[in-house]
């Protein structure tokens, strides 16, 4: 998973477009990534680099672009309902 959903998240929690109990809803979500097994890709310069390619040529936003390069110079899977992912050629 790109460690770059957490500050995506965090922001959009912050910014009151998503409303939660903290911390609650952090310990929740820690539970469910180990129940799961859900491993979390360390950060990495690759990926700001990487990102920065991928925001100019698909015009995606900021953080789209992290959880994109994230999966490309991982090797990962990227698992979402947007369809915008599906455009970018590796």
């Amino acid at each position: 998973m790109s460690p770059y959903a957490f500050l995506e998240l965090d922001l959009l929690i912050m910014s009151g477009k998503i409303e939660v109990k903290i911390p609650i809803f952090y310990e929740a979500l820690k539970k469910t990534f180990s129940y799961y097994d859900i491993e979390v890709v360390k950060p990495s310069l690759k990926h700001l680099m990487k990102g920065w390619e991928l925001r100019e040529k698909y015009n995606l936003t900021y953080f789209d672009s992290l959880h994109a390069s994230t999966a490309v110079v991982e090797n990962e899977t990227l698992i979402s309902y947007d369809n915008k992912y599906s455009d970018i050629q590796i």
